[in-house]
């Protein structure tokens, strides 16, 4: 059936189940287990995140971007780091689980944190073999893979939540959905998973890996960056609030961004020696989001409120203003989608990690403003400031890449010819 639907309206479908999947789990916790909990889930999830940045090297992304001579030799090493690399972290996590649990929240319980956490060392078996279909814009791999166990996952979560009745709901539920996902990656796969070692392939996965974990470092400072702090220096309420909205006006930006990076980092690739096409492909595509993303940030500036107290229940609902504030930081972040998926394409990932700085150096701010006894408004106002930065920063680092000067009369939006 999937064989019949355009790859991008698969691909999209994908993005809106997964996206979804994890939008119903967090609505399904916070209705069962009520502000103070949620804000703890929130908390751990923020611990364990953390932890996977670090070790989160895009290496799915590399079985796309590599040319075609090269992949036999990098399938096996990609597969290898991949387990490596889950075992390393869940060993990193049973030794930092106590402090890390205290430092975030001292209600936190470690042994809760090492079970999250044991969902890394499943993620590290998963068969890549779906996300290599990707090349030929076959992406009926992660829908029927990801989709399917999040779905499950997402029905269960509600037995387990009045099971437990705590934020532990939340690393159950991780862990099943790791699993399902292991088994069905290899279930639905055309070739069986293999490990292989080779000194080349392995230098070229941790030239393109090391910047991108780096990045992804700085990513999880930008993205969940000022959840940690809001986790550190408010109330579990107050985050519950904070995260709570946050995801909700990211939702379409999160789907958006991760749909365009799926579909057009292979096209990009593709036409990475055509530079007039991949201009035109560039500036049209660069315009299209641009206009999503005004009318998505006008929706949820207007009605954000609204739908949260409808959704979560008054107890969630944030102030107007921060709505406001958070609707146009998504807006921001899902225009960013185009340059950084177009860095990407050229394998320019350090430069995506420089166009993250503004996000890091916000947090400094933001921990300087807290300092003088400002509240959650004025954080969300600094993240969204940065998140503007960094938008200009891909901008200008795309206009760049050929070492054409910089138009502002064409406001960064092309490729210099």
């Amino acid at each position: 059936m999937l064989s019949r639907l355009r790859p991008s309206l698969v691909l999209a479908l994908s993005q809106i189940v997964l996206e979804g999947s994890a939008f119903l789990r967090n609505l399904i916790l916070a209705r069962l287990l009520g502000v103070e909990q949620m804000g703890l889930a929130v908390a751990l999830a923020l611990g364990i995140r953390a932890l996977e940045m670090m070790g989160d090297f895009g290496l799915e992304r590399l079985l796309v971007q590599v040319r075609s001579h090269e992949l036999s030799g990098v399938r096996g090493t990609v597969h290898l780091v991949q387990a490596a690399k889950g075992l390393i972290l869940m060993g990193i996590a049973v030794v930092v689980a106590k402090p890390l649990c205290t430092a975030i929240n001292p209600a936190l319980d470690p042994y809760v944190f090492v079970l999250a956490s044991a969902a890394l060392v499943l993620r590290g078996f998963i068969n890549c073999e779906y996300r290599e279909r990707q090349r030929v814009q076959d992406f009926s791999g992660m829908l029927y893979a990801e989709g399917i166990s999040n779905v499950i996952a997402v029905v269960f979560v509600a037995p387990i939540a009045l099971a437990t009745r705590d934020y532990s709901a939340l690393a159950w539920a991780s862990v099943l959905q790791a699993s399902l996902l292991c088994l069905l990656s290899h279930l639905f796969a055309k070739r069986a998973m293999i490990f292989a070692f080779d000194r080349a392939s392995l230098r070229k996965a941790f030239r393109f890996g090391i910047p991108i974990a780096c990045n992804g470092v700085l990513m999880f400072l930008a993205m969940q960056g000022d959840r940690l702090i809001v986790a550190v220096n408010f109330t579990p309420e107050d985050l519950a609030k904070f995260a709570i909205s946050a995801q909700l006006s990211l939702l379409p930006a999160l789907v958006g961004a991760r749909f365009l990076l799926t579909l057009d980092l292979p096209r990009f690739s593709n036409n990475s020696t055509q530079p007039a096409a991949l201009r035109k492909q560039y500036s049209d595509r660069l315009k299209q989001v641009g206009l999503v993303a005004v009318m998505m940030t006008s929706a949820f500036a207007i009605l954000g409120t609204k739908a949260v107290a409808w959704l979560y229940g008054l107890a969630f609902v944030p102030l107007p203003e921060m709505m406001a504030l958070l609707a146009l930081a998504a807006g921001l972040r899902l225009v960013r989608a185009v340059p950084n998926t177009l860095l990407l394409s050229k394998g320019k990932t350090l430069m995506m990690l420089i166009c993250n700085l503004p996000r890091l150096l916000a947090l400094l701010v933001a921990l300087a403003f807290i300092a003088r006894g400002h509240g959650l408004v004025t954080i969300v106002a600094i993240g969204t400031m940065s998140e503007a930065l960094s938008l200009l920063l891909g901008l200008a680092a795309v206009a760049t890449i050929d070492r054409a000067p910089i138009r502002l009369n064409r406001t960064l939006l092309e490729i210099p010819r």
